[in-house]
Formats: C-alpha cells, sequence, structure tokens
C-alpha cells in the first residue's frame, strides 16, 4: 500500500520543519554570546553552550532553574537585587524590550560575571507574552581596560 500524495505531503512540510528546528538549533549553539530564554514563571527553559559556559554549568544544567535566584540575586556591590527591580522579570510583566549594561550575572562558583545584555519578549501567534530571551555578553576585559 502506497503513501497518498497528501500523506508525501505532510512527511515533507515535517522534514522541513525539522530540518529548520536543527538549523537554528546550530546557530544558538554557534553563537558567541549567552542567550537563554526564560519562561512566564521565571524559570530558564533553555540555555545556548556559551551561557553555561560562561556561568560554569554544564550544558542543560541550568534548564528548570530560576534565572533571577540563580543568575540575577545579587547586585555587583554585593546588596541583594530586588525581584521587583529586575530587568528580566519586567519585561516578562510588560513586553518590553530592555538593553542593560554593568549589571553582573552569578557564576556557580560564585563570583561574579560582569555583562551587558539585552531581553526581549517572546510572543505566540497571537501576541500574548510566552518566556523572553536574554542575550548577554562577558563585558569582564573591558571592565578590566
Amino acid at each position: 500500500m502506497g503513501m497518498s500524495q497528501k500523506d508525501a505531503e505532510g512527511d515533507a512540510r515535517l522534514n522541513t520543519a525539522l530540518e529548520e528546528a536543527a538549523r537554528l538549533a546550530a546557530i544558538l549553539e554557534s553563537v558567541g554570546e549567552g542567550v537563554q530564554s526564560i519562561g512566564l514563571d521565571g524559570c530558564i527553559s533553555y540555555g545556548n553552550a556559551a551561557s553555561a559556559r560562561m556561568l560554569g554549568y554544564a550544558p542543560g544544567e541550568l534548564i528548570g532553574r530560576p534565572a533571577h535566584a540563580t543568575i540575577h540575586h545579587t547586585r555587583a556591590d554585593g546588596l541583594l537585587y530586588p525581584v521587583e527591580e529586575c530587568p528580566i522579570l519586567l519585561t516578562l510583566r510588560d513586553g518590553r524590550t530592555r538593553r542593560v549594561t554593568g549589571e553582573v550575572f552569578w557564576r556557580r562558583d560564585g563570583t561574579s560575571l560582569p555583562v551587558d545584555y539585552t531581553i526581549s519578549a517572546m510572543r505566540d501567534a497571537n501576541g500574548a507574552i510566552v518566556g523572553t530571551t536574554v542575550a548577554f555578553t562577558d563585558v569582564s576585559e573591558r571592565e578590566t581596560a
């Protein structure tokens, strides 16, 4: 029994979608900047290899952890970073893109990493916020120059 033309077209669309997903994953993994997605619950749902490396984690190890409590809990001066002031969590609420300079993220070993980062809302087909994307750059070389 052969495959119908409709089934063949469906398979072709699925293969194309899988190829596109693999291509996009390869792009994200090859980027030198850290890229994370944060879900509506404030937890990290994706982190590329650069993100894990810069923060001292194994790939995938940050998945499911609360972003603020894990990497953004304290300011560079050692004072706690209030959740209600966290630009990442603010973007989850209002959808505004934010560019932040001169802050730190925290590594697994408890040391700080000077970063600049951009937070953008991820939206579904209806425009509802479904999370954020955080792209960050290690600026330690600039900080010490």
